[in-house]
């Protein structure tokens, strides 16, 4: 890579980096090469003042972690925890049994830290290598 190109401010990053509440306890699958694959779905609260009033909008992002890294995180987390996610954007796209087409962007999680609700001090975090 040119060195023009790695100082170029608008190149593209595929990193995403949230925090939110556990919108259910997190699901735990495996691939048919027994891979693990933690799926959640976290709410991201936005809040804004519009001319003294506070106004309030919930963003749901899907979230799936591969791989033993999320074995700690799909024990310890439970739904409303607040969590932090380390990750990339992630689009996969599928034919359902009807051969309908389904896609959805989603994001693939590295890290994914928890912190329960009463515990707020208590974290614990999932890594993937």
């Amino acid at each position: 890579m040119s060195t023009e190109t790695s100082k170029n401010p608008f190149s593209d990053k595929n990193s995403v980096h949230f925090t939110g509440r556990l919108a259910h306890t997190p699901e735990v699958r495996y691939t048919q090469g027994g891979t693990m694959v933690v799926s959640a779905n976290v709410a991201i609260k936005e809040q804004w003042d519009k001319n003294g009033e506070m106004q309030e909008k919930t963003h749901w992002v899907s979230v799936v972690m591969f791989g033993d890294g999320g074995e700690p995180f799909s024990q310890q987390a439970d739904k409303g925890d607040w969590i932090e996610v380390k990750g990339k954007l992630s689009y996969r796209a599928w034919e359902t049994d009807n051969q309908e087409k389904r896609s959805k962007l989603e994001v693939q999680a590295f890290e994914m830290s928890v912190k329960k609700k009463k515990e707020q001090h208590a974290e614990s975090t999932a890594h993937v290598s």
